[in-house]
């Protein structure tokens, strides 16, 4: 072999090092975590429902280009977190960090008065239009008595409103079903800072809250009993001073009665705000709202948005719609790209003039259009709480996907027979045909194998079966662009309780399965509810390729667009909410916050080498061409002096 023969080799070696390198794998790795204090619930572990509090925000407050973490807590208190200065702990072998508190508040009264203290919606947003230069945001905190806090980017109280005045229903033995907040710098009024906007619903408490079987299902049955109005409120951002009101009294119709009132507010077969005009009207406009997926109350949310009645829409609109002029549907700040990640391919860039006109809601039982400066309603969506709505094929009718259990017409033989799932969807509003129905389930053989998996959690009997159900996420949506077309394909993703996850296509095609940690079952660990979920996400701004990050009772799996799970990792507690998906480290990679019974866990994503087995023989490989360079280069060395002294005695004898 010649010493060209291995340096080349090294060189090969090299290349294929660095190219793993390049195309390595992503690793959970548990960065941080900030404890959360049981003492302050009723059963002294767990958040009931009535006690669920706001997830936290990740955003830059005070304009220094570094991420804040803001918290509340029982206590009640808000604080603001230092994440460029933390204590850094051991945990075995790892490293682990705390924030510090950098700035902290009290919510309760000045003469400390903790009733209806409890914060229930969490926001932050700039006042003022945002623009290049450092600009500082404020935070707002809504209170279960409808109080709202609002504080600066020191946790400065700038103002206290109580709506409780305002507001038509008592907030007494009732709980928010549905809240939400936005923060927008567009100004109501004239010589108005900005806007506060706030949307809830209020529900009856449930009896056994506080125990171990208040479920959200509990609180979903009493909601569609005594389902009550969604209500709007507009606060100038720099007072506090109520602008409007939309409750369920307002803006109706003399000629109702009262019975009518209290049906529930999105019916398609019922419009009775005054002035309020056919969906249909704004189909582009909802078409791009969606998809549209509730399951609980951090799916609500309220989005200032610019909407026009479409061109071929039926008659002219008449002068009260005026203050509605265009077609489509834009956003006026990029500061609400964070709340828009399910919604990433469906909107256009603002353009220059574009102003919010109204506010979109999308809450439980469909999606409504408020206009944004009187609060009137200008039409609604009913939509099915349970499925997801979207539409599948682009040929803009609202179709609907949902998960149906399949009860066979003989009786279940035994427990232990396996229950089959189907993802169905159907089109039209109301719905009024079957698009497809493809089975969930696999073969008796490979339900089997899935069982006897390390980690998989065995199919429910039949007596888990609606605790299993009412916890299981509603299918995903993933949009992924085709290499042929280069347009954007739809694929529903949906995690099973046993792990498994299946991507179906938009024709209703089973395209992959893959096997995770991320199962649970009817009963819950240790006493805490569990709360699974499935989240598709780009994990950079700058890679239109999704990925699926899904939970389970004890583990956490990342999964790319082909079903390929690139890394899993053990949760320490079974996760109470949603795990909050935003790049808290500024290091382009989307983290991870996972919500649990005892504290908030911050994952990191880190791009390892590629796979060990991989990384193994290319060691070898290069080590073994070490070992042959220095051999060779041993034996050369006395060839090279036995050539040397041959030629120096020739020249000897020449001379």
């Amino acid at each position: 072999m010649h010493k060209r023969d291995v340096v080349m080799f090294l060189v090969c070696g090299l290349s294929i090092l660095i190219g793993l390198r390049n195309e390595g794998l992503y690793q959970f790795h548990k960065q941080w975590i900030e404890p959360i204090n049981g003492k302050f619930f009723q059963n002294g572990r767990f958040p009931d429902v009535t006690e669920r509090i706001p997830p936290p925000l990740v955003t830059d407050v005070d304009g220094d280009g570094a991420k804040d973490l803001v918290i509340v807590t029982r206590e009640p208190k808000i604080k603001i977190l230092n994440v460029r200065e933390p204590t850094v702990f051991f945990e075995g072998d790892s490293e682990v960090q705390v924030f510090p508190p950098k700035f902290e508040a009290s919510l309760l009264t000045s003469v400390h008065i903790s009733t209806g203290r409890q914060a229930v919606a969490l926001a932050s947003g700039y006042l003022s239009p945002f623009n290049t230069s450092p600009s500082k945001q404020v935070i707002v905190v809504v209170l279960e008595e409808w109080t709202v806090l609002c504080f600066d980017h020191r946790l400065k109280l700038l103002w206290e409103t109580s709506l409780q005045d305002e507001i038509d229903e008592t907030t007494q033995g009732k709980m928010f079903r549905e809240i939400s907040v936005v923060i927008s710098s567009q100004p109501i009024h004239f010589n108005d800072n900005g806007a506060v906007i706030i949307g809830g619903r209020l529900v009856a408490v449930p009896r056994n809250s506080g125990e171990k079987d208040a479920s959200e299902e509990d609180v979903m049955k009493l909601h569609e009993e005594y389902q009550s109005h969604f209500t709007y409120v507009a606060l100038e951002g720099s007072t506090g001073k109520l602008k409007w009101k939309h409750s369920a009294a307002d803006f109706v119709e003399h000629e109702e009665t009262q019975h009518e009132l209290n049906r529930p507010q999105i019916n398609y077969k019922l419009s009775h705000h005054s002035g309020e005009k056919t969906w249909r009207q704004f189909r582009q406009s909802m078409l791009a709202l969606l998809p549209h997926r509730w399951q609980n109350r951090e799916h609500t949310s309220l989005l200032p948005v610019h909407v026009l009645p479409d061109a071929q829409s039926g008659p002219k609109k008449s002068s009260e719609s005026s203050s509605v002029p265009k077609a489509s549907l834009t956003f006026p700040s990029k500061t609400l790209s964070s709340l828009l990640q399910f919604n990433k391919f469906d909107f256009r860039t603002v353009e220059k003039g574009d102003h919010a006109n109204a506010i979109a809601a999308k809450i439980h039982g469909g999606i409504e259009l408020i206009h944004y400066f009187t609060g009137r309603t200008i039409c609604q969506l009913p939509l099915e709480t349970g499925s997801v709505h979207l539409d599948l094929n682009g040929d803009g009718v609202i179709d609907h996907v949902s998960v149906h259990l399949h009860v066979p017409e003989e009786l279940f033989p035994s427990d232990k027979q396996i229950t089959t799932l189907r993802i169905v969807a159907s089109t039209g509003i109301p719905s009024h045909s079957e698009l497809f129905s493809t089975s969930l389930a696999t073969s008796n053989h490979d339900s089997t194998w899935f069982s006897a998996s390390v980690h998989i959690v065995p199919e429910p009997d039949q007596s888990m079966l609606e605790t299993v159900l009412s916890v299981m996420p509603l299918p995903a949506v993933m949009y992924r662009r085709a290499e042929d077309s280069g347009k954007h394909q739809i694929q529903l993703i949906h995690l099973k309780s046993t792990g498994v996850v299946t991507a179906v296509s938009a024709e209703g095609k089973v395209l992959w399965k893959s096997i995770t940690t991320c199962g649970w079952s009817g009963e819950a660990a240790g006493d805490v509810p569990v709360h699974p979920s499935l989240e598709v996400v780009n994990l950079s701004e700058q890679s239109e390729e999704q990925h699926i990050i899904c939970t389970g009772a004890k583990g956490m799996s990342l999964i790319s667009e082909d079903g390929e799970i690139l890394s899993q990792v053990t949760l320490d507690h079974v996760p109470v909410a949603a795990p909050i998906l935003i790049d808290i480290t500024d290091d382009g990679v989307v983290d991870v916050i996972v919500e649990t019974n005892v504290a908030y866990f911050g994952y990191q994503l880190r791009l390892s080498g590629g796979s060990i087995i991989s990384r193994f023989v290319t060691g070898l490989l290069l080590t073994a061409a070490a070992a042959v360079f220095v051999s060779l280069l041993s034996q050369l060395a006395p060839v090279s002096r036995k050539h040397e002294r041959t030629h120096m005695s020739r020249y000897v004898v020449h001379e």
